[in-house]
């Protein structure tokens, strides 16, 4: 009993630890100092913990992949020109402008990832409409809304999709079969509800001129993620592992880029996200131990069990549950959790497959209703602070309140009713 209080209060500090970043601590050091107390108290063997990563090395090669893709793409001018093409679709309307870079958040969360959007497409949405001289709030709460709403689409669209595929197996075919209308739905429905709720926020017209912001250009960059973006879903239909296309698609880019360059960049991994290793792995590693302690098994495992007669029944209570969870833990580490209470309440078929595609939508849906759901919106908000512009919690709420529980409901009812 002691151990499994210790662990789960481990769990819990380290999860506030990364959300409110004490003393400026990284979230990769409180998760790999979390795990590395686990294992230095016996919560769960250093060997354990080693197979434990070791087995998502698909989502590590994943993260490594498409951070590095961003970090091209960003060096190549293609976000700069999205924007800067987004205030030319608007036509001199600011309602138009949030349309578009709604529509742009959209395309970019599908192919590059959410965290892609919200990370490297929001300081670029800021600068622009900055410069048009409007109030860029509207416009940044866009950018971060509609990237989680938007997340569902694809496997790449989200990390979390991918930690749920890959701890469960589950092959790319059913989950577009499955997810793929609810993903068009919560993405279009954030989208006109965004739409709706900032139509008297954002200008009637747009000062004349143009905000391009210039920067360098390189369209063969561009044109091999059309390429990646092809072989994500190619990769995916053939059962690929997604992190292996992610850093090829990696070293891909840093060819073409080196080719209109006449040169290798200097510093080709800068762009990669080190860090989200560190703090995912120590995740897998608590997540670990508190599987050991029968911790996931209480807590998670008995809603599963008992949903599990039903698979419409098992999606809504996984959907829930994981959009509930997320909105306190962070949806990463509580997508681990349920990833480990699904595979321990040992469900099969269609339960199974209901309570793992509602587990995606309630990881990527549900965060959209606080600032501390998702790492990309913790994170969203410091860039945003660093540029003078502070987003209260109150705002964000009150935007998540219109848009997360009655989408997330849509969502999970419309993947429920289309399983098979």
């Amino acid at each position: 009993m002691l151990p499994a209080l210790f662990g789960t209060v481990l769990f819990l500090a380290v999860v506030a630890a990364t959300i409110t970043r004490p003393r400026g601590i990284p979230e990769w050091a409180s998760a790999v100092a979390g795990a590395v107390i686990a294992i230095g108290f016996g919560l769960v063997g250093a060997a354990e913990a080693a197979r434990a990563v070791a087995a998502d090395w698909n989502v590590f090669a994943f993260f490594v992949g498409m951070t590095g893709l961003a970090a091209v793409a960003e060096r190549s001018g293609f976000f700069v020109r999205a924007a800067v093409l987004a205030e030319q679709l608007a036509a001199g309307s600011g309602l138009r402008l949030l349309m578009a870079v709604i529509g742009l958040g959209v395309a970019i969360s599908a192919f590059l990832s959410n965290d892609a959007t919200a990370l490297i497409l929001t300081p670029v949405v800021y600068g622009l409409v900055v410069t048009l001289g409007i109030d860029a709030l509207p416009y940044v709460l866009a950018c971060t809304f509609i990237a989680d709403a938007a997340s569902l689409i694809l496997p790449v669209s989200n990390p979390v999709n991918l930690l749920v595929l890959d701890g469960l197996r589950l092959p790319l075919p059913h989950y577009l079969r499955s997810i793929e209308p609810a993903a068009l739905a919560a993405a279009g429905l954030t989208g006109a509800a965004l739409v709706w709720r900032f139509r008297h926020d954002v200008p009637r017209r747009l000062p004349s001129g143009s905000a391009d912001p210039g920067g360098a250009r390189v369209p063969r960059v561009w044109a091999g993620l059309a390429i990646v973006a092809a072989a994500f879903l190619v990769g995916g239909l053939l059962g690929a592992p997604l992190g292996v296309v992610a850093c090829a698609g990696f070293v891909l880019l840093l060819a073409l880029e080196a080719t209109a360059a006449g040169r290798l960049y200097p510093r080709p991994l800068e762009g990669v996200s080190w860090p989200i290793l560190g703090y995912v792995g120590g995740m897998v590693v608590l997540v670990t131990a508190l599987e050991r302690l029968g911790v996931v098994g209480r807590v998670v495992g008995s809603v599963l069990t008992w949903a599990s007669g039903s698979p419409a029944l098992a999606g809504i209570a996984a959907s829930l549950v994981a959009a509930a969870g997320s909105n306190l833990v962070n949806n990463v580490p509580m997508t681990l959790v349920m990833v480990s209470g699904i595979n321990g309440a040992h469900l099969a078929g269609s339960v199974r497959e209901a309570a793992a595609y509602g587990t995606i939508i309630g990881a990527d849906l549900g965060p959209n209703l606080t600032t501390v759901g998702s790492l990309a919106t913790v994170l969203w908000l410091l860039i945003l602070r660093e540029r003078g512009l502070e987003v209260r919690p109150i705002d964000y709420l009150r935007v998540g309140l219109l848009t997360t529980p009655p989408i997330l409901i849509v969502s999970t009812l419309l993947m429920v009713a289309l399983l098979r």
